[in-house]
Order: C-alpha cells, then structure tokens, then sequence
C-alpha cells in the first residue's frame, strides 16, 4: 500500500478555530447523526456508497496535520493509508433492542476523542432493533463540515427509492447541496433563520469586502486578545463600527440560569418527534419564521425545567448559530455565524413569548457585526492555540442553550434498500448546558437534544419540560394545530 502524502487542502480559518479549541473538552465539537431505518440496509451496498461518498469528499480520507512551527492553519493531508474498515462497523443492537440502546452508544461515541492519526470521523450500522428497525450512527468533527455541507453529503449517501434502478446522487428533480444551503440558511454547531431575504447572499461578499479593507485585520487582532484579557474595559476602546461586532464577541463566562452551572464532558442524548408540518403550521399562522417558533419552543421547555426546580429565570442567554453559506461556496468545512442573546425567559404566555423570540432575531438581521465574522475567524485562527481557546471559550462557555435548525431533503430518502423514518442530529453544546436540533425532511420534524450532564441535574426532566413546551408553542397555531408525538425511536 502507498504511503506518499498528498495535499488535500487547508483548513479555513474557521475550520481551523473549530479544531483548535478541541484542546478544551468542554469545546470539543464532534457532531452527531442519528438515522432510524425501517429494516437492516444491505451491508455491501452501504460500504460501497460510503466509499463512494469519501471519493466525492477527499476530507473524508485526510488527517489533519498542523504546520511546521504553527506558521498557517494545520492542513488536510491524505498518506496513503486510509482503510474504510478503520471508520464503518456494524454491531447487534444492545439490550433490550430498543432505540433508547442506539441513543445510549452514540452519546457514548459523542463523548469520545478522535484518533488524530486518522480521518476525522466514523459510522456504525446498527441491526436487530425491535420490528426489524435499524440505525446508523454518524460521528465527525466539526472542523470538516457544518450542518448544511453535511445535509450536502448525505444526498450523495441516499437514494429516493428504495431499490434504483442505479446508484444515484440524489433525486432527478431533488435539490442540490447549493441549493439546499442556498435557500434555507441554516448553521453548524448549530442552524439558523429559515427564508431570511438576501442573508446568504449577502454577507460572503461584504465578509471578503470587511478583510480586503486595510488594516481590518490588525485592527480585529488587537480587539479579540484585548476582549479575551481585559473583559471589563474591552468595549470602551472600540470604534463605533465595531460595537456590533463587540456584542458577538463579549465574553460571557457565567450562564444566565441560575442552575444551569458546570460544564463536563458527559452527554446525554434523547429526541422528541413533531406532526408533519407543526412547527412549520404555527410559523405561517403568526406570520414569523419557523426558527421563531423553534426557539420559542426550546425557551418554553427551559423556563418550564426551572419551574419545577423551584427556580425563577428571567433571562437565557441563547447561540444560533446561523449559515452563511452560498451556492459559490465549497461543499465541506464551515460556513456560519454563531450568534449570541439575551432572550427574556419570564414570559408566560406561549405567544408572546413566540414574537418576543422573533423581534430578537429580527434586530440581527442587519447587524453590522456579521459582515466581520470571516475577519474575526482570521484573527482566532492566528492567535496562539491556548489564545484562541481562551478567547473562544470566554465567548461561548456562558450560554445557556443552542438551537440548531437544519432543513434536510424535502423527499423520502433511502439508505441501501432501507427507508430513514428518522434524522437526529446531536450538535455539540459548545460549552452551553443545552443543545437542541431540529431536523425537517420528507415531513418530518424530528429533534435530536444533547445535554450537558454536568450542568443538567436531571436529565429525564429536562427532555420532558422540553416535550411538553413545544407541545405548548404549537398550540398557539389554533385549535387545530397538530402536537408533538412520543417518538417513533425510543419507544
């Protein structure tokens, strides 16, 4: 077997930030994947699309490897040794056979490092679940691609037929990766505002325009480590143009809920599954986004779980993250903003607490700091690794929760002869204590929650006040609005 090295690519600065602060455990950021199946996949015709999927992603057969004396962002390099039986298992389902088995191994898997001497990711089929159902299990590091480039990939996975008459990349009239990342924005640790008129397309070219700009660079260099080192008196020093970029990158340190504290390695994993078109029901009868509503459900949920622990919350401190990404763009690495606010938690009914999520998310829409975020990753990226984790982790390590929004193939898709009746996705916390993801294919809605077991006492609870406070927002689309169903995994 060949050994000689080739040079896949560089990491992107943002790329490079995700795989930098990895050094902390707290902001080791491996995603997570779910599929349900309707029955056990054909092995070998699942290794062949695999295979065939790390031919169309070259990252998917590279190590990442760090330059000499730090001089650059560390690069993709393919050694000639990549053996797919070293990424693709297949395994019984555990005891009793039931969903809840899969959940418990893959939190295990997101809770794990990578081997640094292979590629970035790993995958396990899982057969013999009750009523002949089967899982696979997806494991990559962030650093290699975010939530749309991931959706991107899949459809080179899947077909949309149980059994083509030839592989296929994806359904003849079905979206492309482009397409998907172009029309609904939507981000990596985590996702954003769906239908957000010109956003995608806006920002790439003012973020090139922001770094073209003589002396932005430097400029943003001395505002990260200044704001990383001295919190207290960071914004003071800044221009009027960068105050919008100080609110993305003020540190925040403490979380804003008051026992929602500590931050650990340990996961928990659990989903929750919607009615066809709930959340998207509610979204068009109050005339917001279903991000909106999404949020709104995740803030419910949480103001719910301090209730019954006898704690009253006023604020949450949420990240959205939210896609930049455009048709021009590369198909893997990462493309989006994490955007952080303060969202009011006291409010007790449904729907205004719904259109008090929207008028927060709306006053980003054109906030200025997002025309700087490639600079600001420019900037991360060329800080000393300890630095940069410091300067991220002050950022992030304060949030209360993410919420993630990724739209998937609008079709039914298959995977070696087997139908997904299930996409979770578990997006890293990103030092948060929560981490909800909302996945929509097909019809589908289906939520994938990864918690931070240090920080959340009591874990069945919280996926409960959860349940039952999108149950809550979803009422708010009128009498016959459709509710939130136990799961088709666990049960």
């Amino acid at each position: 077997m060949s050994t000689r090295s080739t040079l896949v690519g560089e990491m992107s600065d943002s790329d490079a930030v995700l795989w930098t602060v990895g050094r902390d455990p707290v902001l080791r950021s491996p995603i997570v994947a779910v599929m349900l199946l309707d029955e056990e996949p054909d092995w070998e015709m699942g290794l062949a699309r695999v295979e065939r999927l790390t031919a169309i992603e070259p990252r998917l057969r590279a190590r990442a490897v760090a330059q000499l004396y730090g001089l650059g962002n560390p690069q993709w390099v393919d050694d000639g040794r990549f053996d797919l039986a070293h990424h693709v298992h297949q395994v019984g389902a555990p005891p009793p056979g039931t969903f809840r088995g899969v959940l418990d191994l893959a939190q295990l898997m997101g809770t794990s490092a990578f081997d640094p001497e292979l590629p970035l990711w790993e995958a396990v089929q899982v057969g013999g679940l009750d009523d002949g159902r089967a899982a696979l299990i997806i494991k990559i590091h962030h650093s290699v691609i975010d939530g749309v480039a991931g959706v991107g990939l899949l459809l080179h996975l899947l077909d949309s037929e149980r059994h083509p008459a030839k592989p296929e990349h994806r359904a003849p009239d079905g979206p492309t990766e482009a397409e998907l990342g172009g029309t609904e924005p939507v981000p990596g640790p985590v996702a954003g505002e769906r239908h957000r008129p010109g956003l995608s397309g806006r920002l790439p070219s003012l973020t090139r325009s922001a770094i073209g700009r003589a002396g932005a660079v430097a400029h943003l260099f001395e505002t990260v480590v200044h704001s990383a080192l001295h919190p207290v008196t960071s914004f003071g020093t800044l221009e009027t143009d960068a105050l919008s970029l100080g609110r993305l990158l003020a540190p925040a340190p403490t979380p804003l809920s008051p026992i929602l504290r500590g931050r650990g390695i340990g996961r928990h994993f659990d989903t929750i599954d919607l009615t066809v078109g709930a959340i998207r029901d509610v979204a068009h009868s109050l005339d917001c986004t279903m991000n909106d509503v999404f949020v709104a459900g995740v803030l419910s949920g949480l103001r719910r779980y301090h209730l019954l622990h006898g704690s009253k919350v006023e604020h949450l401190r949420a990240l959205v993250p939210i896609s930049i990404r455009s048709a021009t763009d590369a198909k893997g690495g990462n493309r989006f903003v994490p955007v952080r606010f303060v969202l009011d938690a006291d409010i007790s009914d449904a729907r205004k607490r719904i259109h008090h999520v929207q008028g927060v998310m709306n006053g980003w829409k054109h906030n200025p700091g997002l025309e700087l975020t490639d600079a600001v990753t420019s900037v991360l990226s060329r800080l000393p690794p300890a630095l940069t984790t410091l300067a991220f982790g002050s950022m992030l390590k304060g949030g209360d929760f993410v919420a993630t929004d990724i739209p998937g193939a609008p079709f039914d898709t298959y995977l070696a002869g087997a139908r997904v009746i299930g996409l979770y996705a578990f997006a890293p916390p990103s030092g948060a204590a929560v981490n909800v993801a909302l996945v929509t294919s097909a019809g589908h809605e289906c939520i994938g929650i990864n918690l931070d077991t240090v920080a959340v006492a009591d874990c069945d609870a919280m996926i409960e006040c959860i349940r039952a406070g999108f149950e809550e927002v979803i009422s708010c689309g009128g009498p016959d609005s459709q509710h939130t169903d136990r799961p088709t995994g666990p049960g």
